[in-house]
Protein backbone atom coordinates (compact mmCIF):
# COMPACT_ATOMS: atom_id res chain seq x y z
CA UNK A 1 0.00 0.00 0.00
CA UNK A 2 1.35 3.17 0.76
CA UNK A 3 2.86 5.36 3.67
CA UNK A 4 0.97 8.91 4.96
CA UNK A 5 3.00 11.26 6.57
CA UNK A 6 2.23 15.03 7.58
CA UNK A 7 3.86 18.10 6.49
CA UNK A 8 3.39 21.78 6.33
CA UNK A 9 -0.45 21.43 6.96
CA UNK A 10 -0.86 18.34 4.28
CA UNK A 11 -0.59 14.60 4.65
CA UNK A 12 1.86 13.57 1.77
CA UNK A 13 1.62 10.06 0.71
CA UNK A 14 4.17 8.03 -1.03
CA UNK A 15 2.75 4.45 -2.58
CA UNK A 16 4.50 1.35 -3.19
CA UNK A 17 5.03 -0.48 -6.46
CA UNK A 18 1.16 -1.39 -6.49
CA UNK A 19 0.03 1.53 -8.56
CA UNK A 20 -3.60 0.99 -9.04
CA UNK A 21 -6.24 1.55 -6.04
CA UNK A 22 -9.98 1.35 -5.46
CA UNK A 23 -11.29 4.99 -4.36
CA UNK A 24 -12.32 3.15 -1.07
CA UNK A 25 -8.82 1.73 -0.62
CA UNK A 26 -7.67 5.17 -0.34
CA UNK A 27 -10.38 6.50 1.92
CA UNK A 28 -9.79 3.35 4.18
CA UNK A 29 -6.09 3.97 4.27
CA UNK A 30 -6.54 7.76 4.91
CA UNK A 31 -8.89 7.28 7.47
CA UNK A 32 -7.01 4.87 9.41
CA UNK A 33 -3.90 7.18 9.76
CA UNK A 34 -5.86 10.68 10.37
CA UNK A 35 -9.30 9.61 11.89
CA UNK A 36 -10.48 12.42 9.58
CA UNK A 37 -13.35 12.10 7.02
CA UNK A 38 -13.60 15.98 5.86
CA UNK A 39 -10.30 16.25 3.68
CA UNK A 40 -9.63 16.19 -0.12
CA UNK A 41 -7.13 14.35 -2.49
CA UNK A 42 -5.17 15.71 -5.14
CA UNK A 43 -3.27 13.37 -7.47
CA UNK A 44 -0.82 15.89 -9.71
CA UNK A 45 -3.10 19.23 -10.15
CA UNK A 46 -6.34 16.87 -10.24
CA UNK A 47 -8.93 16.55 -7.38
CA UNK A 48 -9.96 13.19 -7.15
CA UNK A 49 -12.36 13.57 -4.33
CA UNK A 50 -14.09 15.77 -2.00
CA UNK A 51 -16.72 13.73 -0.96
CA UNK A 52 -15.88 10.82 0.33
CA UNK A 53 -19.73 9.62 0.82
CA UNK A 54 -19.80 9.11 -3.39
CA UNK A 55 -16.36 6.84 -3.40
CA UNK A 56 -17.35 3.34 -4.88
CA UNK A 57 -15.15 0.82 -6.08
CA UNK A 58 -13.57 2.64 -9.54
CA UNK A 59 -9.99 2.28 -9.51
CA UNK A 60 -7.19 4.86 -10.52
CA UNK A 61 -3.51 4.18 -11.61
CA UNK A 62 -1.44 6.43 -9.40
CA UNK A 63 1.40 7.94 -11.92
CA UNK A 64 2.76 10.60 -8.79
CA UNK A 65 2.62 10.86 -5.01
CA UNK A 66 -1.01 12.16 -3.39
CA UNK A 67 -1.40 15.28 -1.67
CA UNK A 68 -4.21 14.89 0.58
CA UNK A 69 -5.78 18.24 2.54
CA UNK A 70 -7.57 18.22 5.32
CA UNK A 71 -10.36 20.56 4.89
CA UNK A 72 -10.85 20.80 8.41
CA UNK A 73 -9.70 18.97 11.74
CA UNK A 74 -10.72 18.82 15.21
CA UNK A 75 -9.08 19.56 18.40
CA UNK A 76 -8.70 15.86 19.17
CA UNK A 77 -7.02 14.98 16.41
CA UNK A 78 -4.81 17.83 16.41
CA UNK A 79 -3.99 16.87 19.95
CA UNK A 80 -2.59 13.31 18.57
CA UNK A 81 -0.67 15.34 15.25
CA UNK A 82 1.37 17.35 17.10
CA UNK A 83 2.63 14.68 18.95
CA UNK A 84 4.74 14.04 15.84
CA UNK A 85 8.18 15.88 15.92
CA UNK A 86 8.00 15.91 12.49
CA UNK A 87 4.60 17.72 11.62
CA UNK A 88 4.34 21.81 11.64
CA UNK A 89 2.79 24.18 13.66
CA UNK A 90 2.89 26.52 10.86
CA UNK A 91 -0.28 26.33 9.13
CA UNK A 92 -2.40 25.22 11.70
CA UNK A 93 -5.91 27.50 12.50
CA UNK A 94 -5.92 30.88 14.12
CA UNK A 95 -8.13 29.18 16.87
CA UNK A 96 -5.72 26.26 17.97
CA UNK A 97 -2.82 28.64 17.98
CA UNK A 98 -5.02 30.91 20.38
CA UNK A 99 -5.74 28.08 22.75
CA UNK A 100 -3.33 27.35 25.90
CA UNK A 101 -3.94 23.41 26.00
CA UNK A 102 -2.74 22.79 22.52
CA UNK A 103 0.10 25.32 22.95
CA UNK A 104 1.09 23.77 26.24
CA UNK A 105 0.80 19.94 24.95
CA UNK A 106 2.90 21.36 21.52
CA UNK A 107 5.68 22.58 23.16
CA UNK A 108 6.42 18.89 24.80
CA UNK A 109 7.45 18.38 20.97
CA UNK A 110 8.19 21.25 19.60
CA UNK A 111 10.05 23.69 21.31
CA UNK A 112 9.39 26.38 18.92
CA UNK A 113 5.92 26.76 19.39
CA UNK A 114 5.34 29.86 20.87
CA UNK A 115 6.73 31.32 17.63
CA UNK A 116 3.49 30.69 15.60
CA UNK A 117 1.37 30.74 18.60
CA UNK A 118 -1.09 34.09 18.76
CA UNK A 119 0.11 37.63 20.22
CA UNK A 120 -2.75 36.59 22.95
CA UNK A 121 -1.09 33.55 23.86
CA UNK A 122 2.61 35.14 23.60
CA UNK A 123 1.44 37.47 26.00
CA UNK A 124 -0.06 34.70 28.33
CA UNK A 125 2.13 34.51 31.25
CA UNK A 126 0.57 31.27 32.71
CA UNK A 127 1.35 29.50 28.77
CA UNK A 128 4.61 31.33 28.63
CA UNK A 129 5.83 30.39 31.59
CA UNK A 130 5.00 26.70 31.39
CA UNK A 131 6.74 26.61 27.52
CA UNK A 132 10.00 28.18 29.22
CA UNK A 133 10.34 25.86 31.54
CA UNK A 134 10.89 23.12 28.88
CA UNK A 135 12.19 25.15 26.13
CA UNK A 136 14.47 28.14 27.67
CA UNK A 137 15.16 30.19 24.14
CA UNK A 138 10.85 29.82 23.45
CA UNK A 139 11.50 33.44 25.87
CA UNK A 140 12.33 34.68 21.95
CA UNK A 141 9.18 34.89 21.14
CA UNK A 142 7.00 35.99 24.32
CA UNK A 143 5.50 39.60 24.05
CA UNK A 144 8.32 42.91 25.14
CA UNK A 145 5.84 42.46 28.78
CA UNK A 146 6.63 39.33 29.58
CA UNK A 147 10.39 39.42 28.34
CA UNK A 148 10.64 42.12 31.25
CA UNK A 149 9.10 39.62 33.32
CA UNK A 150 11.70 38.71 35.95
CA UNK A 151 9.73 35.53 36.78
CA UNK A 152 9.22 34.54 33.44
CA UNK A 153 13.16 35.13 32.47
CA UNK A 154 14.55 32.96 35.34
CA UNK A 155 12.56 30.05 34.49
CA UNK A 156 13.43 30.24 31.06
CA UNK A 157 17.27 31.11 32.13
CA UNK A 158 16.90 28.35 34.57
CA UNK A 159 16.24 25.73 31.67
CA UNK A 160 18.59 27.08 29.29
CA UNK A 161 21.22 30.54 30.15
CA UNK A 162 21.69 31.21 26.75
CA UNK A 163 18.16 32.87 26.95
CA UNK A 164 19.57 35.62 29.09
CA UNK A 165 20.35 36.75 25.11
CA UNK A 166 16.07 37.60 24.77
CA UNK A 167 15.52 39.35 28.15
CA UNK A 168 15.59 43.21 28.24
CA UNK A 169 18.53 45.01 29.07
CA UNK A 170 17.70 45.84 32.69
CA UNK A 171 17.40 42.33 33.45
CA UNK A 172 20.42 41.61 31.49
CA UNK A 173 21.65 43.99 34.94
CA UNK A 174 19.95 41.53 37.92
CA UNK A 175 22.89 39.44 38.92
CA UNK A 176 20.37 37.15 40.46
CA UNK A 177 18.89 36.58 37.10
CA UNK A 178 22.56 36.24 35.68
CA UNK A 179 23.78 34.30 38.31
CA UNK A 180 20.81 31.87 37.06
CA UNK A 181 21.48 31.83 33.79
CA UNK A 182 25.38 31.52 34.14
CA UNK A 183 25.06 28.77 36.41
CA UNK A 184 23.38 27.01 33.71
CA UNK A 185 25.39 28.10 31.22
CA UNK A 186 29.12 29.73 32.07
CA UNK A 187 28.69 31.54 28.30
CA UNK A 188 25.44 33.29 29.41
CA UNK A 189 27.89 35.22 30.64
CA UNK A 190 27.92 37.06 27.26
CA UNK A 191 24.53 38.55 27.67
CA UNK A 192 25.21 39.83 30.83
CA UNK A 193 25.44 43.65 31.32
CA UNK A 194 29.03 45.06 31.47
CA UNK A 195 28.83 45.84 35.24
CA UNK A 196 28.50 42.38 35.63
CA UNK A 197 31.13 40.91 33.47
CA UNK A 198 33.38 43.35 35.85
CA UNK A 199 31.59 41.64 38.73
CA UNK A 200 34.05 38.55 40.34
CA UNK A 201 30.98 36.64 41.91
CA UNK A 202 28.98 36.42 38.57
CA UNK A 203 32.32 35.60 36.77
CA UNK A 204 33.16 32.61 39.16
CA UNK A 205 30.17 31.01 38.75
CA UNK A 206 30.13 31.56 34.69
CA UNK A 207 33.75 30.51 34.51
CA UNK A 208 32.88 27.30 36.99
CA UNK A 209 30.48 25.95 34.43
CA UNK A 210 32.22 26.66 31.21
CA UNK A 211 36.00 27.47 31.35
CA UNK A 212 35.84 29.43 28.28
CA UNK A 213 33.46 31.87 29.49
CA UNK A 214 36.56 33.75 30.74
CA UNK A 215 36.60 35.45 27.30
CA UNK A 216 33.17 37.95 28.36
CA UNK A 217 34.48 39.02 31.67
CA UNK A 218 36.15 42.15 31.65
CA UNK A 219 39.39 43.51 30.94
CA UNK A 220 39.60 44.07 35.01
CA UNK A 221 39.54 40.59 35.69
CA UNK A 222 41.04 38.94 32.56
CA UNK A 223 43.67 41.89 30.93
CA UNK A 224 44.94 39.43 28.54
CA UNK A 225 42.25 37.81 27.12
CA UNK A 226 42.73 39.49 23.39
CA UNK A 227 45.52 36.56 23.61
CA UNK A 228 43.78 34.04 23.72
CA UNK A 229 41.92 32.19 21.27
CA UNK A 230 38.93 29.98 22.35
Amino acid sequence: MFDVFFMSGKWLCSFAKQPTYTYLEIKQIFSKFTFQTNFKIIHGTQTIFTDIDDLDYKTITLESNLTIILLSYDKKFFKDLIKNPHDTLENASDELLNDPEIIKLACKYHPCVLRFASPEIQKNIDVVSFVCEHYGLALEYASDELRSNPKIVSIACKHDGQALEYAIDELRGDPEIVSIACYQDGLALEYASNELQDNDEIVKIAVKSDSSAIRFASYRIFPDKDYFYF
